[in-house]
């Protein structure tokens, strides 16, 4: 026994162990009764949880897509921080009546990040199949959970923020499919005034370039090609007109207005007109070499009064021409006082003086006079062919006109159509973006009939909160079984601190470690009946202590943890 307990380690353990024992235990005991205090006083904390199913679409998407998109997790970040705003969490506060005691000294900042805390809110996912065929994971349920002292107040609370979840889903849902239905709307009556404005403007550039629009290049050149084919017809038609015209003004020169006469010695009646010319000639030529009071003038003169006096007149302006012509020819070749160029000058003196040139013969009083029907035929031929001759020409400037405008026309259609073109491009901009916004609103409004027949994706309470009957928080055996170790260890250390303060030499090692000299022999402990009986009475107390702090902390488990006859209860059952 001596050479067990002094010269081994295990021994010298348990020679300190026996020495130190109460001043280990005791520690121990301490610290193990102060844990389990704190830990029973520490508040029972009950949590109640439900979990919600994000269901998908009743109505396939290739049929109705709905305007609701995004990532779930992104949508339910959304609705969690619209239902834990400050004012639903002070509304549920009030009307569950959580927080009584901390709402005497907490601020209502304070009481609202107080419930933030305990309520949780966790995503649960699952592998799935995305589109592409690759493994993905999701998120298709998740679960809410209250944590409080009160457990009826607890699951109220849960209910509450269950409802609230649900709501606001629905509510968000519903308020994000009107105003995407409402903006489309807007959208769509602005790009109606935009195409119409549009069409406007094009109805209006048409109006103003009318006949220059590249859509009528074609016809314009096909009528041009047709307009010049008739004005070089009308040409045609004007020079056969002129030839026929010459034809009969020829034709009409042979023959005179009135009818050939015969006297009855078989002389030619001369018309009145020919006659008065054939006068007023022999009178210039007359007075060219006799006076004016050679009775041969003197008779001219009266003879061309009398038939000027009857209405004839004719015009020498021919003769006058011709004389002229012949003065200025023989002015040419000879001098002024040769013989032939006083008599011409005296001939065109007494044509001047005679009026001729001065006057035109009237052509109505010749045509009045005229009786010979072939001169009257010619004569109306003539006047139908310069009529014909008139409308030929009038036609012919038309299409000249025509020519000269469709010429600027297609001249001007470069820049038309390049006008042209960026209206008609906006304008198709216009119209496709109005059927793109009209098409879009018409999956709005089934996207807006889907929320609100309550088709689209939705979420259902699955697992509804139940009323907790077990506190959640703290984990009081787990506390408890720490506490245990953590007495053990300041025990254990109180113990050791003990024998290393104690100078006392205990053991046959500690004497041969302070003597250096060879051990002889060894007196076993003789105990005294004092001693003795002390030491009976520290075991009994001892033993006394350890069963009531059993007891105590039986009664604690019993009270805060978990009853006795639920344990014994569920143990049967296992049996």
């Amino acid at each position: 026994m001596t050479s067990f307990s002094e010269e081994t380690e295990l021994g010298y353990l348990f020679g300190v162990i026996r020495r130190r024992i109460w001043q280990m235990v005791l520690p121990a005991v301490a610290v193990f009764v102060l844990v389990a205090v704190v830990v029973a006083l520490l508040p029972a904390k009950y949590e109640s949880s439900a979990t919600i199913l994000i269901e998908g679409q009743e109505v396939p998407q290739e049929l109705v897509r709905s305007t609701v998109t995004g990532f779930v997790e992104e949508r339910l970040q959304t609705i969690t921080q619209v239902v834990l705003n400050r004012a639903n969490l002070m509304s549920i506060i009030d009307r569950v009546g959580l927080y009584r005691d901390e709402r005497k000294s907490m601020t209502s900042e304070a009481l609202v990040e107080m419930m933030r805390k305990d309520i949780t809110m966790e995503p649960i996912q699952a592998e799935v199949m995305s589109n592409t065929g690759r493994p993905a994971t999701a998120t298709i349920a998740f679960s809410v959970a209250f944590e409080g002292t009160e457990p009826a107040k607890v699951l109220q609370t849960t209910n509450t923020l269950v409802s609230l979840f649900l709501e606001e889903n629905l509510k968000n849902r519903e308020e994000k499919a009107s105003t995407a239905y409402s903006f489309l709307e807007k959208q769509l009556v602005a790009l109606r005034d935009e195409v119409a404005q549009s069409e406007e403007l094009i109805a209006r550039f048409k109006e103003e370039h009318l006949g220059s629009l590249p859509e009528l290049t074609q016809l314009n050149l096909q009528t041009l090609e047709r307009i010049e084919r008739d004005a070089q017809a009308v040409q045609e038609n004007i020079r056969g007109i002129l030839e026929r015209r010459a034809f009969l003004e020829g034709q009409l020169a042979t023959v005179t207005p009135q009818r050939t006469l015969v006297t009855a010695e078989g002389g030619r009646v001369l018309p009145p007109a020919e006659e008065l010319r054939a006068l007023k000639t022999r009178y210039v030529s007359l007075t060219a070499t006799h006076s004016d009071k050679h009775p041969e003038v003197i008779k001219l003169r009266e003879q061309i009064a009398a038939l000027e006096g009857s209405g004839v007149s004719v015009d020498l302006a021919e003769e006058l021409a011709a004389a002229r012509a012949n003065l200025a020819d023989l002015n040419a070749r000879y001098g002024q006082k040769h013989p032939d160029v006083q008599a011409a000058e005296r001939r065109v003196a007494a044509l001047e003086e005679s009026g001729a040139g001065r006057s035109r013969m009237v052509a109505s009083s010749v045509a009045d006079s005229a009786d010979n029907p072939a001169w009257m035929a010619l004569k109306s031929q003539l006047q139908a062919t310069d009529m014909d001759l008139r409308s030929q020409q009038a036609m012919l400037a038309d299409l000249r006109l025509r020519q000269d405008e469709l010429t600027r026309r297609l001249e001007n259609t470069p820049r038309v159509e390049q006008e042209y073109r960026k209206l008609e491009r906006d304008h198709q901009n216009a119209q496709l973006k109005f059927q793109e916004t009209s098409q879009k609103l018409m999956a709005a409004r089934d996207s807006k009939e889907l929320e609100e027949e309550r088709a689209g994706e939705k979420l259902t309470l699955i697992e509804p909160p139940m009323l907790p009957e077990v506190p959640s928080k703290p984990k009081r055996m787990l506390l408890m079984l720490v506490g245990f170790v953590m007495s053990l260890g300041f025990g254990a250390g109180c113990g050791a601190l003990a024998e290393a303060m104690d100078g006392s030499v205990r053991g046959l090692r500690s004497l041969h470690a302070l003597t250096k000299a060879p051990l002889l022999g060894s007196i076993p402990y003789v105990a005294t009946g004092a001693e003795v009986a002390r030491r009976k009475r520290k075991i009994t107390m001892a033993v006394t202590g350890m069963a009531g702090a059993l007891a105590v902390l039986v009664l604690l488990f019993h009270v805060y943890v978990r009853p006795l006859d639920i344990i014994f209860y569920q143990i049967m059952d296992r049996f």
